[in-house]
């Protein structure tokens, strides 16, 4: 049977459950992204030397979802109203937030519950003014946390920039000539960067959002093989491509 806090917790969790995400999206991918964010938070664990860490992030689909990292193994669940508010406070201030028995109520404003006993630590993953999600720390960290931010904020914003735009962590979008290409996927790439003459004469046509037949028109380019080069730089994070 379940507590009275998690009782709670039950009825301010919105509907739906992550088998549900899950069948939303595409499960390998999901499956890959688990693993990255389960070796992202054991490497923010020993960090900051705790035995739990929990990562929120919001998803394209409408909701939250929470992994959480304890004794080596990573569980996943649809975050409740008060989780949400909290990773969103967290991710409204752009900054690390460090707090003491914080207490977060549900959406009707009554029934204070507390997010953490004793201390509570936020760190919000962000690229390009985007909210990727909030790596947490409820209970005690190390003291000298402020030493271990200093450490993990590169790597966490690098794992922010991987799960927006690395190939291998996101769905591919079928490319036409009626794709629009951008070079805003190009803040993560696979290794070093090199370029064909074609595929420089390509990625030079496009300035803000341009469809793979602009771009292969004012390159001087016949439109398949466009396609074809299109498609190949946005695997390799150069490009980002979608319809709009």
């Amino acid at each position: 049977m379940l507590e009275p806090r998690e009782r709670e917790r039950e009825r301010d969790r919105p509907s739906g459950t992550t088998d549900v995400i899950v069948r939303s999206l595409d499960a390998v991918l999901w499956a890959k992204q688990e693993a990255f964010i389960s070796e992202t938070l054991t490497w923010c664990a020993d960090l900051f030397q705790t035995t739990r860490a929990r990562f929120i992030r919001p998803l394209d689909v409408g909701t939250w979802i929470v992994y959480t990292r304890q004794k080596d193994t990573v569980t996943t669940h649809a975050a409740d109203y008060a989780e949400i508010a909290m990773a969103y406070t967290v991710g409204l201030g752009r900054q690390p937030l460090a707090v003491t028995r914080p207490r977060i109520s549900r959406a009707d404003g009554g029934g204070l519950r507390p997010i953490a006993l004793t201390s509570y630590l936020g760190i919000p993953v962000v690229c390009q003014d985007r909210l990727v999600g909030v790596v947490e720390f409820a209970g005690e960290v190390r003291a000298d946390f402020e030493m271990a931010l200093h450490e993990a904020l590169p790597r966490l914003h690098s794992a922010g920039q991987r799960l927006l735009f690395d190939p291998a962590l996101n769905a591919r979008n079928e490319v036409t000539p009626e794709t629009f290409c951008t070079l805003d996927a190009f803040v993560w790439t696979s290794n070093s960067v090199s370029m064909t003459g074609e595929e420089f004469a390509f990625v030079s046509q496009i300035i803000g959002p341009t469809t793979v037949f602009d771009a292969a028109f004012a390159a001087d380019l016949d439109v398949e093989i466009a396609v074809g080069l299109a498609r190949g730089l946005a695997e390799r994070g150069v490009l980002a491509v979608h319809a709009l």
